[in-house]
């Protein structure tokens, strides 16, 4: 027994082991990269990395952004590129932002993250956003006020998501809806004011297949998520429920969703056409109603109306301009595909799509309106 412990010690001490290492004192860490095409067709790429401007003997320092820039025939090539131009190696791994101008997402966005899926130490969780015009000017901020660039674009995408206004999406899991034949993604749309230099939300960028196709302003994706059934815990409407009050402001309702519930119904007609209906019922807290004069039940469920009148009408136009895109980000062709194959075989689905019926119903009540009787 003594013989056999010995020969097992023996072993291990002999077995060599093997890793493979980075370590990080010997690379430059990026936060947020952008993507442009030259005139020419080639890729330009602008990368933030975390800096320090030390603080004197006292020790620590001052965090800011070094930015870099190069262009490649692919992205292969523009890393090589601005890995020439930096002390140390650069590394993407900690990369918390991908940002594609809209000339780029037009042409097709599969093309600019395959290099991610192809290497094991990309940031598959990074966010990614589409910029109306050249991606790469928002990273020439360098900071918004005392927030470094990368760091604000991360989080304003977040509080979009937390708000209802654009998806929870990532470089990971807009993957495999590339690829879906019954299914197109919509990713955050994210514009610079040149004058003021100020970034925000525009809304979303909608896609067929890979390719964009068209977009939505905040208002209108906001709707496209309550239709999809993906609201968040803070979601609120301003909705037009007057016409002709004294004041502009009376015309108007501020909502907050408390609960909401969508339900899409996907019909194959005797005729060859199909149809696909949302009905969606909402509970809302009024949070604002300069008009008041709800003093009665009577009062409430008139105002319920309207606001289900209203909304209604807003989300058929989204739908509307889903179909100009040819974009289907609700699964309609998945749902054809799974409940209905016989009648998917028979499809061609980017012909059939932009003819098919497609009507949203939404039910307002009002549950509370404040302490405000």
């Amino acid at each position: 027994m003594k013989k056999y412990l010995l020969c097992i010690i023996l072993m291990l001490l002999l077995l060599t082991g093997c890793w493979d290492q980075r370590m990080i004192k010997d690379s430059r860490l990026v936060y947020a990269t952008a993507f442009d095409l030259t005139e020419d067709d080639k890729i330009k790429a602008t990368s933030v990395m975390r800096g320090f401007i030390a603080a004197g003997e006292s020790g620590g320092g001052t965090p800011r952004n070094e930015l870099v820039k190069a262009t490649g025939v692919n992205l292969r090539q523009t890393r090589m590129n601005i890995d020439h131009k930096i002390a140390n190696t650069f590394n993407p791994s900690k990369n918390r932002v991908f940002l594609y101008s809209d000339e780029i997402a037009k042409q097709g966005l599969y093309p600019y993250l395959d290099i991610f899926y192809r290497d094991p130490e990309s940031p598959l969780n990074s966010k990614l956003a589409i910029t109306e015009g050249e991606a790469g000017r928002i990273l020439d901020l360098r900071q918004k006020e005392n927030t470094l660039i990368g760091e604000f674009i991360e989080e304003l995408i977040i509080s979009g998501e937390e708000h209802t206004v654009v998806p929870k999406i990532d470089v990971q899991t807009v993957c495999p809806v590339f690829f879906d034949e019954g299914k197109d993604p919509y990713i955050p749309f994210i514009q610079l004011n040149e004058d003021t230099e100020n970034v925000s939300l525009k809304g979303v960028a909608l896609f067929d297949d890979d390719k964009m196709t068209g977009s939505l302003d905040d208002d209108e994706s906001k709707l496209l998520l309550i239709l999809h059934n993906k609201t968040r815990k803070i979601t609120r409407i301003i909705q037009k429920v007057h016409e002709n009050e004294e004041q502009e402001i009376e015309n108007y309702a501020s909502l907050h969703v408390s609960e909401s519930k969508s339900k899409m119904t996907v019909t194959p007609l005797s005729d060859g056409s199909i149809t696909a209906s949302f009905l969606v019922n909402m509970s809302v807290d009024l949070v604002e109603y300069p008009l008041d004069k709800l003093t009665s039940h009577k009062k409430v469920e008139q105002l319920n109306k309207k606001l289900s009148e209203g909304i209604t009408k807003d989300a058929n136009e989204v739908l509307d301009k889903l179909k100009e895109a040819n974009s289907d980000p609700f699964g309609i062709g998945r749902e054809l595909m799974a409940f209905h194959p016989e009648v998917w075989r028979k499809l061609d689905w980017k012909k059939e799509y932009p003819e098919i019926k497609m009507d949203a119903k939404v039910n307002v009540e009002i549950t509370s309106h404040g302490i405000i009787n």
